[in-house]
């Protein structure tokens, strides 16, 4: 269902304690919805926005290493989650990059990702 802006100027005046937007395709026709980007060829892949930096806990702060464990496989399982699987493979490429930049070994990412 696709919300003309009428419609969503009367759901934004049933209460002031929830404000909806519409979400307006980018140039390409994608459309970001929560942490998913939907192009027009409606597969799916991580939405990041501009302003994402790739930085997350360091390999060498003073964490606990099941926290960093769990970092590089909440990031894989999302991977997994949200991915199609045409993009899957460059989004693990990508995450086995950041993670590295974030200095983990690559022995740690690789032991992770399953």
């Amino acid at each position: 269902m696709v919300l003309l802006s009428s419609e969503t100027e009367f759901i934004n005046s049933l209460s002031s304690d929830l404000v909806y937007t519409l979400e307006h395709p980018s140039h390409d026709g994608s459309i970001p919805f929560l942490d998913i980007l939907i192009p027009n060829d409606l597969s799916t892949s991580v939405y990041r926005k501009p302003t994402h930096t790739d930085t997350y806990t360091h390999y060498s702060t003073a964490a606990p290493q099941s926290k960093k464990d769990f970092l590089i496989r909440s990031l894989t399982r999302r991977a997994y989650n949200i991915y199609s699987p045409q993009h899957l493979h460059k989004e693990l490429i990508h995450i086995k990059q950041v993670l590295v930049n974030n200095g983990y070994p690559l022995r740690n990412i690789n032991n992770n990702i399953s």
